[in-house]
Formats: structure tokens, sequence, C-alpha cells
């Protein structure tokens, strides 16, 4: 099946996400590329990113984003194209570089 979908998550209380940007970022993205499927995003602190970082990379301390494809086409059809892991602090510092 033929679509796009960008499905984002987070529970930080500051500085407030644009969700509907990051998601219309997400899915212009996709189509420039011209890439079907969905992309699941969580947008996470230091700590998170940290932990993520030394659990499944085995370095210390946080990063920018982490990126967890998959690929599997789910029932409806559409392919689960994977996760990304964003530390909004860490990405933010790095924009105003």
């Amino acid at each position: 099946m033929e679509c796009r979908e960008a499905r984002l998550h987070s529970r930080l209380k500051s500085p407030n996400v644009p969700k509907e940007d990051l998601i219309a970022f997400s899915l212009d993205v996709l189509a420039r590329l011209n890439v079907f499927g969905e992309v699941g995003i969580r947008v996470c602190g230091n700590r998170t990113m940290a932990a993520f970082n030394k659990r499944f990379r085995g370095r210390s301390g946080t990063t920018n984003v982490l990126a967890f494809p998959n690929g599997m086409v789910q029932p409806n059809g559409v392919t689960y194209l994977g996760d990304l892991l964003l530390a909004l602090h860490v990405a933010e510092k790095e924009a105003l570089l």
C-alpha cells in the first residue's frame, strides 16, 4: 500500500515541540525521497538518549539522533520504515552553531 505516515511521540514539557511541523517535515522528506511507509519519531531528553546510546551503540553520553530501521510490512500493507529517536536539546544546540 502506497502511503506516507509519521507518528510523533514526546513527553517533554519544554521547550514546546511543534509536533505538526515535525510531522509535516518528515512527510516532506519521505515525499522528496519518493519513499512510502510509516516512520515513528520520538523526541526525548538527554538522559533517555544517553541510555539508548549506551544500550544500542555501546557509547557513553548523548547524541543528536539514533535511527532504528525496520522495513517490515504491517498487516494493513504499509511498510514500517523504522523509528527515529531525537534528543531535542542536542538538536537545538547544534542548530544554533
